[in-house]
Order: structure tokens, then sequence, then C-alpha cells
């Protein structure tokens, strides 16, 4: 009996000490979340501020090998035209013939200026193609999620 009764006395503080234990995690968790090291955003520092910097400074033609999985890689030339529409060259190499695609249509930037998305003239089409806006002279391709792919591979274009 005296056990129980040294027991109910402690359980308060138990449940005060886990108390301030959630408290403590919970101010944790909120500073990794705003915390920009830590935040996975795929914004650049480099990456435009505005939408009249973005046409300045990040339209043009840019190019690079893509990593394939069943080729020598994916010559990859993307033309990102201030009017809003983009061309889309890709050639697979060691292929053979009929390895050369192109596809236009028009870009979108992000709300925030991060990234473009390809929009295709294609129907059917069912996954977008997104590009982070990196630096002026660098694109680098981003997985159907809009975010960086995780890989040493290389997914940069650069500019022609």
């Amino acid at each position: 009996m005296k056990t129980f009764k040294i027991m109910l006395l402690c359980l308060p503080l138990l449940l005060g000490a886990c108390k301030g234990k959630t408290t403590d995690s919970s101010v944790s968790n909120e500073k990794t979340v705003t915390d920009p090291q830590t935040d996975n955003s795929r914004r650049s520092l480099n990456a435009p501020k505005t939408m009249e910097e973005l046409l300045t400074n990040f339209t043009g033609t840019f190019s690079g090998t893509l990593p394939c999985a069943d080729c020598g890689g994916i010559l990859t030339t993307l033309t990102l035209n201030e009017d809003g529409t983009y061309i889309l060259e890709t050639e697979y190499q060691g292929k053979g013939d009929n390895n050369k695609f192109t596809d236009r249509g028009k870009w979108t930037p992000s709300e925030d200026l991060a990234f473009v998305e390809l929009g295709y003239d294609k129907k059917g089409e069912d996954s977008p193609v997104y590009y982070a806006l990196i630096d002026k002279n660098t694109l680098e391709k981003l997985d159907i999620k809009a975010k960086p792919i995780d890989s040493n591979l290389n997914y940069k274009l650069k500019r022609k």
C-alpha cells in the first residue's frame, strides 16, 4: 500500500517531465522545418528573385549529357525562350537509328522561381519534366516531384 501511494505522488512529476520533453521536441522540430540549412529546398542562392531576372538571365540554350540507364548517355539541349516556349532536343548515345527526339511546348516557372516545368504540346504525356535554376549558366534536371535527384551522377546542363 505504501508503494502505491508513493507511485501516485510521483505520477504528476513523471507526467510533467514527459510533457516538458514533448514541448522541447516540438520546438526543436519547428526549428528544423524553418531552418533553410536543413530544409531540402530546391532554391539555389543564385536562382532568380524576380520574373524579369529569370527572363534576362535564365533564358537561352543549355546542353549536357545526362545519365542513361541503358545507353551511353542522353545528349540534351534545352532552349528556354523569353516568350515562355521551349525546345528540348535529346539524343540517346549508342542506340542506333531513331535515337533523336525533339519536344516543344511552354515552360512555366515555379511560384518561388526555383525551377521551371516543361509542359508538352503532345497529349498523353504523364510525367512532367522540371529543371532547377541553379545559376545563369546552369540548369539541373529534377525528379518528377521537382526535387533534386539523389545521385552522384551529373544532371546539369550548361549554357551554350
